[in-house]
């Protein structure tokens, strides 16, 4: 008899554990949070739901947006250029580009490096390095990259290879000769690098100091979309929205 009364007394206390709608258990074997609120839809309400919504607010924040950068074609302007073939080829190349740059999140970040290599043709005949610029939160920005001539004895004797190619080029002073500008963007260490060219016809003569939007046949390459997202899939997901 004492055997079986021990049994019922176990299996009612089962079931008034199992009970659904009923009083939380009490004592050290009840959750935490039903002994602070009572009974569980208390708890979820007061507990469960609050923090639901922090991580909510969290994901819209931290959600990854597009960084876009995008080249000043119009502001674009060449520095300096000379160049001779007699007594020994040589090229003497420097410009600077500016940079705009449109922030869509809602968190700050640094681009570590921008470099811009100028190239003619298959040659590098100047090249230009910023470091550590800070794009503010939500914030439209843009910054100047100053590519200068080539410094190293073994850069200008590459460099000097241009000048042939521009005497080929430029036979008449109507003519243009074409300038990629290499762009390598470095967000941050867990971002990888977007490296674009930018395409630039130069014209021959009475170019130097003379914005490329006053250039003669502008048009033919202003207006470009020249956009690079620096964010992985951040470009597509904007567009979806």
């Amino acid at each position: 008899m004492g055997e079986k009364e021990d049994n019922d007394e176990t299996a009612k206390a089962e079931e008034v554990t199992l009970l659904p709608g009923g009083e939380p258990p009490k004592g050290e074997d009840a959750p935490c949070c039903t002994l602070c609120f009572g009974s569980r839809f208390w708890c979820c309400l007061c507990c469960v739901l609050p923090i639901f919504l922090v991580l909510l607010v969290l994901a819209f924040i931290l959600w990854p947006r597009c960084l876009t950068v995008e080249p000043n074609k119009g502001q674009f302007e060449v520095t300096v250029f000379k160049h001779a073939t007699l007594p020994k080829p040589s090229v003497e190349f420097g410009c600077k580009l500016q940079v705009d740059v449109d922030n869509s999140n809602l968190w700050g970040l640094t681009l570590e490096t921008v470099k811009v290599d100028a190239m003619y043709r298959d040659v590098v005949i100047g090249n230009g390095l910023i470091k550590d610029f800070k794009i503010p939160i939500k914030a439209k920005d843009n910054f100047e990259v100053l590519i200068k001539p080539a410094q190293t004895p073994e850069e200008v004797l590459a460099a000097s290879k241009a000048a042939t190619y521009y005497v080929e080029d430029c036979k008449t002073t109507t003519s243009t000769w074409m300038l990629d500008l290499l762009v390598t963007v470095s967000p941050l260490d867990s971002l990888p690098s977007v490296s674009f060219k930018v395409p630039m016809p130069v014209p021959c003569a009475n170019v130097v100091l003379t914005k490329a939007k006053d250039w003669p046949g502008a048009s033919s390459f202003m207006g470009k979309d020249e956009k690079k997202c620096l964010i992985p899939g951040a470009d597509s997901a904007d567009n979806a929205e």
